[in-house]
């Protein structure tokens, strides 16, 4: 049993060095405790866009298909994805892996608040370290009005510019695990960047 949504958010990713702080800055704009979940990211080589399955733990078999192009403006990203759910990830996993070839793995532990429209996760990523990723969902054509609450939201959670990161965490990994190579936006296309 599958399921496919076509998903448009603007997004912003930020390292954050105290966990306890934006936990609880997080809690006073959102009114949430939270709900935690351990992903695994499977990245597939492709051409145009990215490309990743996520599977959710503890659960091996559920998981998500995600297609996506991003456009990112001064580290607020336009984020456009279409999604599929899957019941049993394992026969695309092999699929893919065998057409497209695996490009790299990010495992990491999110803890997901919501309110309305607004989606913050607090990431632990394995190798990469802590970081908050702010999402705004919206259906409309003009991003004017979701990009300004993105930065609204910014400064309530006290996110300095200089800690924006307007790159994805395979992208991160990959420069650490191959240090001077080109990075995989480089490879693709520069506006691209996966979440």
């Amino acid at each position: 049993m599958t399921d496919e949504s076509f998903v448009k958010s603007i997004t912003m990713k930020a390292r954050v060095d105290n966990l306890e702080a934006m936990s609880a800055a997080i809690f006073s704009l959102t009114d949430s405790q939270g709900e935690s979940a351990a992903q695994e990211d499977i990245y597939f080589t492709v051409t145009n866009g990215h490309l990743k399955l996520r599977i959710n733990h503890p659960s091996k078999h559920y998981g998500t298909l995600i297609h996506y192009k991003n456009n990112y403006r001064s580290g607020i990203n336009i984020n456009e994805a279409r999604v599929t759910t899957l019941d049993d990830v394992e026969p695309i996993k092999k699929t893919l892996s065998t057409a497209l070839g695996v490009l790299g793995l990010i495992e990491k532990e999110r803890r997901v608040y919501v309110k309305d429209n607004i989606r913050i996760n607090l990431d632990e990523v394995d190798k990469l370290g802590l970081f908050v990723y702010i999402e705004v969902f919206t259906n409309a054509q003009d991003v004017t009005a979701p990009m300004k609450s993105v930065m609204e939201i910014q400064k309530q959670l006290g996110i300095k510019d200089r800690d924006v990161i307007a790159k994805s965490y395979i992208d991160m990994l990959l420069e650490i695990e191959n240090p001077g190579s080109r990075s995989f936006d480089d490879e693709t296309n520069s506006s691209d960047a996966s979440y």
